[in-house]
């Protein structure tokens, strides 16, 4: 099911660059976050709903820098924003999910009314992307194994092993990659993290059937 946000006035606020007293996102307060964001890049990217091609078209451009990387990837996805209105709020619930609470609080709206469309959905309505992302922190250490289980093909972990992106990445990137071929079920995902000796993860992912 689509999430529904809330959307509408803000407060008259400025905080440390952040401006929030227009609707929509400034170039500031995108140029902001993505001197902050760091590595995440990748994650933010899924999470903000950009395709993979699109983040490693990105990624190999800038070559290890992390700010462009995160900006281009910003700027992406604000391009695509159908709804100014909403824009905050969706950046802010993408940044708590990264664990950077304080960075969303200072983009977050205030005051807000007006029910409208969130324009982030899940590409899933059996496995939600939270849970993706709690089951790769903690298989990070055998994300290979996971994929391998996962019918994940032989090359695509190479090329995920050999980037120079740190290891929670990889793991995320990897699941998200079996995430993105279609045909997902809890019990393949189960069966494999039981295969891996994970058995809490598994009875969590059956859990939530």
């Amino acid at each position: 099911e689509i999430d529904r946000i809330q959307g509408g006035p803000f407060s008259d606020l400025m905080e440390e660059g952040f401006q929030r007293t227009r609707v929509e996102l400034t170039d500031q307060d995108i140029d902001e976050i993505a001197k902050q964001l760091g590595t995440d890049f990748f994650r933010a990217g899924i999470l903000l709903g950009l395709q993979l091609p699109e983040i490693d078209r990105i990624q190999e451009n800038r070559r290890g820098d992390h700010w462009s990387i995160n900006l281009d990837i910003l700027n992406t996805w604000h391009r695509k924003v159908t709804n100014p209105a909403t824009e905050r709020l969706q950046l802010a619930r993408v940044l708590k999910r990264l664990g950077k609470g304080r960075l969303a609080a200072k983009i977050e709206p205030t005051v807000v009314d007006n029910p409208g469309p969130h324009t982030f959905i899940d590409p899933s309505q059996d496995i939600s992307m939270s849970e993706l992302d709690e089951i790769s922190r903690e298989v990070v250490e055998d994300w290979q194994k996971l994929a391998i289980y996962l019918h994940v093909s032989q090359d695509r972990i190479a090329q995920i092993r050999c980037s120079n992106e740190d290891i929670m990445t990889k793991s995320f990137r990897s699941i998200w990659w079996w995430f993105e071929q279609g045909n997902v079920s809890r019990k393949v995902l189960a069966d494999a993290l039981v295969r891996i000796d994970k058995r809490r993860l598994a009875s969590k992912v059956f859990e939530h059937a």
